[in-house]
């Protein structure tokens, strides 16, 4: 009995990752501030990181460095959070672009291996799509650590005035999808050239990945055109 479950478990580690990934992107935006919340940020950010750590790979040495990196980014993370040290949060945040850099190409290693493609590899891509706005929005947050006037909010938008990582969350998400609000605008010209970088990277991630993988997917029990 337990080895079913382990066995479902696996055939299906990239909706977990998928699910952890939807609830790290709708939960962290609203999240607020405060050290419960805040840390309640970081426990799904490692949550996604030891999901993708499971469906990264079925090699025991990667899976140890990828857990590794997502370990010493949570501790660094948490450090810089409790701490209030730059240095500690701009090496969190450097981990954080590594782990989803590495978990992206091991994610898309698993979806293009083999000739079958599974609901489950649909899955992974979908979760690789994710995880690229989340890569992107970590990119950003070191471009905002560089130079606050990396990025100009519209005051008539941002009723709080605030502006901090969730809402660097958003613009990568608005800019991979292409969508383009206007509400947050890219200023200093690198911020311009990653986000422009980002809307290609979308566009051919849609066109090249997911396409093909939809174009070749066919549910149990259909057959073949004749």
């Amino acid at each position: 009995m337990k080895l079913s479950i382990i066995q479902s478990i696996f055939r299906w580690r990239c909706l977990l990752l998928l699910l952890s990934l939807v609830l790290l992107v709708l939960l962290y935006p609203t999240a607020g501030a405060g050290f419960r919340t805040g840390f309640l940020v970081l426990f799904l950010n490692s949550l996604t990181l030891v999901t993708a750590s499971f469906t990264l790979t079925q090699h025991v040495d990667s899976m140890k460095l990828s857990l590794g990196l997502g370990a010493l980014q949570l501790t660094l993370a948490l450090s810089a959070y409790l701490f209030q040290l730059k240095p500690l949060e701009v090496g969190a945040w450097v981990l954080f672009i590594i782990f989803y850099v590495v978990a992206i190409v091991h994610v898309l290693g698993y979806v293009a291996r083999g000739q079958k493609v599974t609901a489950d590899k649909i899955f992974g891509g979908m979760s690789a799509y994710i995880m690229l706005a989340v890569a992107w929005a970590g990119i950003y947050r070191l471009m905002y650590e560089w130079n606050e006037e990396a990025f100009f909010v519209d005051p008539a938008r941002n009723i709080q005035g605030l502006f901090g990582s969730p809402d660097l969350l958003y613009f990568s998400f608005i800019t991979l999808t292409t969508l383009g609000y206007g509400d947050i605008t890219p200023v200093a010209g690198y911020a311009r050239a990653s986000a422009a970088l980002e809307s290609m990277t979308g566009l051919f991630f849609m066109a090249i990945l997911v396409a093909r993988l939809v174009s070749l997917y066919k549910p149990a029990g259909m057959k073949e055109d004749q």
